[in-house]
């Protein structure tokens, strides 16, 4: 490959990565088709050097990708908080995952999760309260948070707090919080082998138990049971 041509390459990657760091998500949106073949190493030709094993080859391109998008998104004011929990998160799945289309998903949902404006700490777009609380779980989930916590970050009323947000959205705030960590468990549960204890500290679930009553009453299966189910098919 030509000078010139690894120069444009490194010019477009240098300006995703802007668009990373900015949550410009119209511009990964618009070149997202033609940069991936850059970041799966395919249009430099990284790949074709590691013969024996493609697909491992394709997660360790992937693995120092997700530690550039973690970099990048800190550098554009993500929260520290979610940005190491993704990284670690996305590292279990790409180390896990056993084919190249589902390793292809999670590279593109990891890079729109970290270029994401929501996952940003000075985010100017939360002009209610509902809003800014779903902001701080989508960022604390996996803390131990709960409406006392809650209500102490923003220095307002649990019950002001438990009102409002009831009337903004027709739901609870624990019925959100959980929600979270069930939606983020599903993943876990069908892209990794982690026990369903990990999982659930993980999460921000305080005991195994809980966890799994709570899946179930959610989900309508068991964790273990959803684990199988959506495998098996």
């Amino acid at each position: 490959m030509r000078r010139d041509e690894i120069e444009k390459i490194n010019r477009q990657r240098d300006d995703f990565l802007r668009a990373i760091k900015e949550s410009d998500i119209d511009y990964i949106k618009e070149f997202f088709p033609k940069v991936k073949l850059i970041f799966t190493g395919e249009e430099l030709g990284i790949r074709g050097r590691v013969i024996k094993d493609p697909l491992r080859s394709l997660k360790n391109i992937s693995l120092s990708y997700n530690t550039l998008y973690f970099i990048t998104a800190l550098n554009g004011g993500m929260d520290p908080l979610i940005g190491h929990y993704m990284a670690e998160k996305y590292a279990i799945l790409i180390e896990y995952v056993d084919n190249e289309d589902d390793l292809r998903s999670i590279h593109e949902e990891m890079l729109y999760n970290y270029a994401s404006r929501e996952n940003r700490l000075h985010n100017k777009g939360l002009d209610t309260l509902s809003r800014k609380i779903n902001a701080y779980i989508d960022n604390n989930f996996m803390e131990d948070i709960n409406n006392d916590s809650i209500s102490t970050h923003f220095n307002i009323s649990k019950e002001h707090m438990m009102r409002t947000y009831k009337k903004e959205t027709g739901d609870t705030i624990n019925n959100y919080l959980v929600t979270k960590r069930i939606n983020e468990a599903k993943e876990l549960l069908l892209l990794s082998d982690l026990s369903m204890t990990e999982i659930a500290f993980r999460v921000g679930f305080k005991n195994s138990q809980y966890f799994s009553n709570s899946f179930k009453k959610n989900t309508g299966f068991s964790p273990k049971n959803y684990r199988k189910s959506k495998k098996n098919h």
